[in-house]
């Protein structure tokens, strides 16, 4: 696969994987907030299925704007290089301007961003740390 390929196929996994974390997170911020009583009751169940379509699709929005903004931000970072609070604050930001495009709440999108770019950067850190106990090479975002 040609240079392109593998970068489409990139952005495309990132945004399938912020697609499917938006989704069960609007199902976790709509539970705490019955809880916390922000809202009276969680909808039916049809009407829950239709919140959670509705942010996995902003949400899969957002991964595609965000892989653009790592291939600005951290072009040729090392990964172990790249700090938790910088990455997570651009989760945030790059969710606060797409999402309401998407027809969302940028302060919702924006959680929901920071919380996303937080939780891959550690699941990458903690695969690059598996591959290198392995035998494999430090790892770069490449351009």
């Amino acid at each position: 696969m040609n240079d392109t390929g593998i970068r489409i196929r990139g952005a495309l996994g990132n945004a399938v994987v912020w697609g499917s974390a938006w989704a069960v997170g609007s199902i976790v911020l709509l539970t705490l907030s019955v809880l916390f009583g922000l809202v009276p009751a969680i909808p039916p169940g049809a009407a829950l299925l239709q919140i959670s379509a509705r942010f996995g699709l902003t949400g899969f929005a957002v991964g595609t704007g965000f892989s653009g903004f790592l291939a600005y931000a951290y072009r040729d970072e090392r990964l172990s290089s790249i700090r938790a609070l910088p990455f997570m604050l651009g989760g945030a930001v790059v969710s606060a301007v797409v999402a309401p495009m998407a027809g969302a709440s940028a302060l919702i999108g924006s959680v929901l961003g920071a919380l996303t770019a937080g939780a891959t950067l550690s699941i990458a850190k903690r695969a690059e740390r598996h591959a290198l106990g392995e035998g494999g090479s430090d790892l770069f975002l490449e351009s």
